[in-house]
C-alpha cells in the first residue's frame, strides 16, 4: 500500500439509468434492471468510473493540454463534502 486514503474522489454510482438494446448478455443477466423503452438501470463503482471518465474527457476535449495530474487536481478541488441533513459524513474512507 502508498500510504495515501483512497478513494481521492466519490462520485454518483447508485441508480443510473442508460440505454441498453434488448436480448443483450446484460440485460439477459440481469432482467430486473430493465426499464421500459430499452432503459437500463445498473448502481456501482463501474457507474460512478463512467461519469468521472465523462468529465475528463469533456475537460481534456476543451484543454487538451492538461495533465493527468491537472485533471486529478481541478476535479479534487471542485468538489465538495458528502453530508447529511444534520452536516455529518455521510461517507469517510477512515470508516470503511
Amino acid at each position: 500500500r502508498d500510504g495515501f486514503a483512497k478513494p481521492d474522489v466519490v462520485a454518483p454510482g447508485g441508480h443510473m439509468i442508460g440505454y441498453a438494446l434488448p436480448h443483450t448478455q446484460i440485460v439477459n443477466e440481469r432482467p430486473a434492471a430493465q426499464l421500459q423503452g430499452n432503459r437500463f438501470m445498473m448502481s456501482g463503482s463501474s457507474q460512478s468510473a463512467a461519469l468521472v471518465s465523462g468529465v475528463a474527457a469533456l475537460m481534456i476535449q476543451e484543454n487538451p493540454e492538461l495533465t493527468p495530474d491537472d485533471i486529478k487536481c481541478r476535479i479534487s478541488d471542485s468538489a465538495s463534502l458528502a453530508i447529511d441533513e444534520n452536516g455529518a459524513p455521510t461517507y469517510s474512507v477512515l470508516l470503511r
